[in-house]
């Protein structure tokens, strides 16, 4: 993860907006480890995340999620396990 105190932080709910998701979906996507999203700083009771980490997430790992969202089937490494 990138450096916290020198790196731009977007709110959850902004970065949901830009993600074209809803907050519960971004919750989702925190809940899931295997999504390999960027942990959430918490401040004073909100999530802040690391604009750095979520581009280098888009690129990873967005791909495979929106295919999912859009019907598509989600890859094993992706799947939630039980």
């Amino acid at each position: 993860m990138s450096d916290i105190a020198t790196d731009t932080l977007i709110p959850a709910p902004r970065l949901a907006q830009q993600l074209g998701v809803t907050r519960r979906t971004l919750a989702r996507w925190i809940e899931n480890p295997a999504l390999g999203f960027p942990e959430a700083a918490n401040i004073n009771g909100r999530k802040y995340f690391s604009c750095a980490a979520i581009e280098a997430w888009k690129i990873t790992d967005f791909a495979a999620v929106r295919q999912r969202r859009d019907g598509r089937e989600m890859p094993d490494r992706l799947r939630r396990s039980g």
